[in-house]
């Protein structure tokens, strides 16, 4: 394909030509044109994706291109070159072919060596050019011919990136030339120098250059480049000289001296150019090769720049010279961003104080070496020193400056202000003493935000020189946040008495503040003639004025009031303060009525939180100061003995706390005042955990008149975790109502020894609870004597708490109480009504959970039904409980909505359910019960009826019997059992269980034996066909007929056995039984030794995919042929250690059909594993077949009964998610 277009085609309209992704494509265009006029009008070319293009116009097209505007070649990896030039002849000289060619624009060409491969030499010229954008082209040398340079006088946007260019403007042919060529751009707003490692200079020989417009220069990772611009000392000077021969470091650009560098730049920015050290370099400087001292010196004029960005440019020690600042320029900076230059000393020296009037916007990171950001310098004897310079700095960000040791050198003392900052950052400055002088400090009137971080500050402002008679005062009428973090030198705000004000605070945080002993102090009195600073006292962070004292600031025409320095302040969190102690003065305390939120974490020498201090009787007393405070956490404060010094009574409300975290607090003996703990409305969250805590409230002061009532409407969720001394949530005689509690956790709380009792509120409180009575966790008012009329109930919402006192509580987690012996009274477990989540763990000393009191026949409530409605309920190593329920709560109590009970470890446990809890449980979804010492799961009924209870689960999908070697049946008398849902069963680990169940009995033979203990054996599962005599009902009928029984298991998928030493039958031979395993998919026998069949000849599985019998010694053969026949679904097949099985399949005497064969359509996995036994796999009459059979395994080595699959039963397995 030698090109795109040939002389046989003609394009005399074409203007517009797009080609993309041609990979064969090597030429664009032949020598030879079909018409003189083809291709004239073509405005736009864009080629893209062309792997084997190597030439995108050859010569004969240049005099086609005089209406080409638009140019794009990207991604054809073989271009060497866009414009073919030939040399031009006599006649083509004079006749110039000018261009309208706008924009050019190549990008990623990795051959790409030229633009033009040979200079035009006027012969082709690009006037209208604006913008030429060039990159990753990593084989370009230069941009630009020389003549080409010459005429873009239209040029705006040069952009050039990630190229191998080392000059713009490639040399001149004809270096003898005495002539030095000129290079303007008139029009060039935007040049972009970016990734060009190679980039030397604009144009390799000595040369002018002029951009008067430019606007943006940007500068970034030129490593050769060393200089930005040279003054041209003279023409006259170089003519005798050779250039080659003349020292002289190369520049960028080369400027006249006489001319004003760039007058319209607004935009510098130069970053990654390890070797360039100045933007201007002097002449003089170039030939005897001294090291300029700044970037910008004397000769350089800037009077539009308003940004300037230096990063990583290490040769620069200063960016301005301090001497020879030229008046007129930098005057409009703005914008000042300077990173990781390691040799800068200083930032802004004296001679550039009067020209940051316009400056908004300083950044400062990584320059190891600065020392100072703003010099200052008192004016002389001479100059005026009533000058004032008003910034407009807005943003101050110093980072990383690790020698920096002033951020002014001197207090300006009001010839330099900023009243315009609204953020301060300063991050990582370990020398830094301090931050602000006096004089800046007081003027700070615009402050929103103060940052410092990781700093070696030891004051926020620095001491004042000279000594003044009055105190100062630091007003920030508008800073809303300030963070001071890990500051370990930090004192205090200011080295002396003073005042600060901050009404507009919203966020504090103070962390890490070694120092610090006492949060804020009050400055006793600004009207004492004379202050002491002398006197010894503890600094505290900040001095605040007495609020008695009208002291009010004029700022802005607004009013601010000292009584308010801290009234805005929202959130204030202090972290690793080692030496504070105190945080809140009582009066200071009053003054945060915004405050939402406190955190206080680490502060290990903390004591008190709130100092409170009860007024005389004056006007006082009876004030109250509303605290806003909606969340309180306090975390690893081990000294922490009080959150409040004493019960403020009434005179500081929390009335909109809703959170409340302690944690690792533990010398804290109680979390409430009385007083505190009746406001608490809004309260919706508490969490104490790892504390030293008695009662949660504590004891009353003085003597108490009567018992306490509190009540908390919107609490939702307490956890009690890990507090080793909690007896009690009050310590004396008092009620608890808990309404909206959805969510209680106990856990590790060693002393409570009950969970919740009752109090009468009508019998005096001498008689509410014995003296020996264990005390409780909680105290509850007796629902049946409750009376509105009370005169301390209180009323919430316009509505009355009732008896309901966890009327809303959902789950309840207690774990590791080891005193705890009784979790629920009777009365106090039929207000959980909404509970839905019991769980109770390792409580050692747990006797029982529910604790059932049945009314005598006199009382109303006797027929009343109080439904419960949990739904999970989870019993773990509790090693004395007794019962669940004390009694058989006989329908008072109902559990209708249950969908999974666990037990775990319960070794006194001699019953699970009482008989009326066991026959309600129509939604029980799983149970499961684990290393327990029960006898039965449902408890013999207390009286006996003279019918045969009956237990239906139709919800019921899992079962787990496992380790529990005294469980004899699943109820100890006649009944029938029915669970027609269930789909994975796992029994294991049993010593005394000899059936799964009986076979059909009659009880027209068993009638007399009712009542009576029945001496025969008992199975485990009662599920067969029960006939009842007729003296029971009106007529004989079938319990579980052989349709309904059938039923009983239909939906059985999995079951599990093993470990049953003494189990013998699955079903007795008598059993008619043949549908009550047709669904079951998986099943596993395990170590029962005494099982010699698995299932009787007419047992069908025709849905099994799964079966593995391991250690069954009693076994002589597995299946039968006909129970072999229909388990056409079989997969997997694995047989282990049954040391006396012969045959895996055996015949038996009533199979007569001669005809048909056994075939595993389905089996893949086959395992035989020791089986010492075996003489054959079946023996029989019946043809077998394994079409599938992907794997046999037949082991004969040395066998250990541990080497079974004992390690793949998965107690996890059989259960459903």
């Amino acid at each position: 394909m030698p090109s795109f277009f040939n002389e046989n085609v003609a394009f005399p309209k074409l203007n517009s030509l797009k080609i993309k992704g041609i990979d064969e494509l090597k030429m664009i265009w032949q020598n030879e044109f079909g018409t003189a006029d083809s291709f004239c009008k073509l405005e736009e070319v864009k080629v893209e994706y062309c792997d084997n293009l190597m030439k995108i116009f050859p010569s004969n097209m240049k005099r086609r291109l005089c209406n080409l505007t638009r140019l794009e070649i990207r991604d054809c990896e073989m271009v060497e070159e866009v414009f073919e030039v030939q040399k031009p002849n006599v006649e083509e000289t004079s006749n110039i072919i000018p261009s309208k060619l706008i924009l050019s624009s190549l990008e990623n060409l990795s051959e790409l060596n030229s633009m033009w491969n040979k200079d035009p030499q006027g012969s082709l010229t690009f006037p209208h050019l604006k913008e030429v954008v060039v990159s990753k082209c990593p084989s370009l040398k230069s941009i630009f011919p020389c003549s080409i340079a010459k005429g873009l006088l239209h040029l705006q946007r040069l952009d050039i990136w990630d190229c191998g260019v080392e000059e713009i403007v490639a040399m001149e042919e004809g270096l003898g030339s005495t002539i030095q060529p000129e290079f303007s751009f008139p029009r060039l707003e935007e040049m972009e120098l970016i990734n060009l490692p190679d980039l030397v200079c604009f144009y390799r020989g000595l040369h002018t250059s002029s951009l008067p417009l430019l606007r943006a220069l940007v500068v970034e990772n030129c490593e050769e480049m060393k200089a930005l611009a040279l003054e041209f000392f003279s023409f006259k000077e170089t003519q005798g000289s050779a250039y080659n021969d003349m020292q002289i470091q190369q520049p960028l650009f080369y400027q006249k001296a006489i001319f004003t560098d760039f007058p319209m730049l607004a935009k510098f920015s130069i970053e990654d150019c390890p070797e360039f050290h100045t933007f201007i370099s002097k002449s003089e400087e170039n030939i005897f090769t001294t090291m300029p001292l700044s970037l910008f010196n004397e000769k350089v004029t800037f009077p539009s720049l308003n940004y300037v960005k230096i990063v990583r440019i290490d040769k620069v020690k200063m960016i301005w010279d301090n001497e020879h600042v030229t008046p007129d320029s930098f005057c409009k900076l703005e914008e000042v961003k300077v990173r990781s230059c390691k040799n800068l000393m200083r930032i802004f020296p004296s001679g550039m104080q009067r020209k940051l009037h316009n400056l908004t916007w300083l950044d400062i990171d990584d320059c190891e070496m600065v020392e100072e950001v703003f010099e200052i310098q008192m004016s002389n004897v001479e100059e005026p020193n009533d000058i004032t310079t008003a910034t407009q700095l807005k943003h101050m960000d110093l980072r990383r400056l690790s020698n920096l040791k002033y951020v002014w050198s001197k207090d300006p003392q009001g010839t330099l202000t900023f009243p315009n900052l609204i953020k301060v950052v300063t991050y990582k400055c370990p020398s830094l003493k301090s931050i602000f002088p006096p004089s800046v400090a007081k003027e700070l009137f615009q402050l929103h935000k103060l940052h410092i971080q990781n700093c070696g500050i030891e004051e926020i402002v620095g001491k004042e020189e000279a000594l003044e008679t009055v105190p100062p005062r630091f007003v920030f009428p508008q800073l809303e946040e300030m963070m001071l973090l890990n500051l370990p030198n930090l004192v205090t705000f200011y080295p002396g008495l003073h005042a600060s004000s901050w009404p507009s605070l919203r966020k504090l945080d103070v962390k890490d503040c070694m120092e610090v002993k006492i949060f804020a102090l009050e400055l006793f009195n600004f009207r004492v003639d004379k202050v002491h600073c002398d006197i010894p006292f503890q600094q505290p962070l900040f001095f605040v004025e007495k609020v008695e004292l009208p002291i009010v600031m004029m700022i802005n025409q607004c009013q601010l009031s000292n009584a308010d320095f801290l009234g805005k302040l929202e959130e204030m969190n202090v972290y690793n303060c080692k030496s504070l102690t105190k945080m809140f003065s009582s009066n200071i305390s009053r003054r945060l009525h915004n405050l939402r939120k406190l955190v206080i974490s680490n502060c290990e020498m903390l004591e008190v939180v709130f100092e409170v201090e009860i007024a005389n009787v004056h006007q006082e007393t009876s004030k109250t100061a509303p605290l806003h405070l909606k969340e309180l956490k306090l975390a690893l404060l081990p000294k922490l003995k009080h959150v409040w010094s004493k019960d403020p009574q009434g005179t500081v409300s929390l009335q909109d706390l809703q959170r409340v975290d302690a944690l690792e607090c533990r010398s804290l003996k109680n979390l409430f005042p009385p007083s505190v703990a009746k406001n608490l409305v809004q309260l919706r969250e508490l969490y104490i955990t790892k504390c030293g805590i008695q009662e949660i409230v504590a004891e009353e002061e003085g003597l108490e008149a009567a018992p306490h009532k509190f009540v908390f409407p919107q609490l939702e969720v307490m956890i009690l975790v890990n507090l080793p001394n909690l007896v009690s949530f009050y310590p004396g005689l008092h009620t608890s109502s808990w309404p909206s509690l959805r969510k209680i956790d106990v856990v590790d709380c060693m002393k409570v020894k009950v969970f919740a009792s009752e109090f009468n509120f009508q019998e005096t409180h001498e008689f509410g609870i014995h003296q020996d009575s264990p005390w409780p966790l909680f105290l509850v008012e007796q629902t049946r004597t409750l009376q509105v009329r009370l005169p301390s109930m209180m009323l919430i919402s316009h509505q009355k708490l009732t008896a309901h006192i966890f009327g809303k509580l959902e789950e309840i987690i207690v774990c590791n109480c080891k005193s705890l012996t009784k979790m629920f009274s009777s009365n106090i477990l039929r207000s959980l009504h909404n509970l839905r989540k019991l769980f109770i763990r390792n409580c050692e000393m747990m006797e029982e959970v529910f604790e059932i009191e049945i009314a005598n026949d006199h009382h109303q409530q006797t027929s009343e039904t109080t439904p419960i409605h949990l739904k999970e309920m989870r019993l773990q190593f509790l090693p004395k409980l007794n019962h669940v329920w004390s009694k058989d709560p006989q329908g008072t109590l109902t559990f209708q909505d249950l969908l999974r009970v666990e037990a775990l470890g319960c070794k006194s446990l001699k019953s699970l359910f009482p008989a009326s809890v066991a026959q309600n449980l129509p939604q029980l979804q799983g149970l499961h019960v684990t290393n327990c010492g029960i006898e039965q799961i449902v408890a013999k009924e207390e009286v006996l009826l003279d019918t045969v209870p009956s237990f239906v689960f139709p919800q019921l999908q899992s079962l787990t019997l496992q380790h529990l070697p005294n469980l004899v049946s699943f109820y100890p008398g006649l009944h029938t059992l029915k669970w027609p849902m269930l789909r994975w069963l796992q029994v294991a680990y049993f010593m005394k269980v000899k059936y799964l169940s009986l076979n059909s009995l009659s009880f027209q033979e068993t009638c007399g034996l009712i009542h009576q203990d029945i001496s025969c054996q008992e199975p485990l599962f009662a599920i067969d066909k029960v006939t009842i005599a007729s003296q029971y009902v009106d007529q004989e009928r079938l319990v579980g007929d052989e349709e309904e029984c059938g039923g009983t298991l239909s939906q059985l998928s999995g079951l599990r056995l093993y470990d049953m030493p003494n189990l013998m039958h699955l079903r007795d031979e008598s059993s008619q039984l043949g549908r009550g395993f047709q669904n079951l998919v998986d099943l596993d026998i395990f170590k029962c030794g005494r099982l010699k069949k698995l299932v009787s000849s007419s047992m069908s599985f025709q849905n099994l995919i799964s079966l593995r019998v391991s250690q069954c010694h009693g076994m002589l053969s597995l299946l039968t042929s006909q129970t072999a026949k229909s388990m056409a679904r079989l997969e997997r097949l694995s047989i282990c250690g049954c040391k006396r099985m012969t045959e895996i399949i055996a015949d038996t005497e009533e199979s007569d059909d001669m005809e048909g064969e056994i075939v595993f359509g389905r089996l893949k996995t086959l395992t035989l594993y020791y089986l010492p036994s075996l003489s054959s796999f079946y023996s029989g009459k019946y043809m077998i077949g394994f079409p599938d059979l992907e794997s046999n395994v037949d082991y004969d080595e040395e066998y250990s009964e541990e080497d079974d699959f004992d390690d793949d039963f998965d107690d996890d397995e059989f259960e459903e998610d």
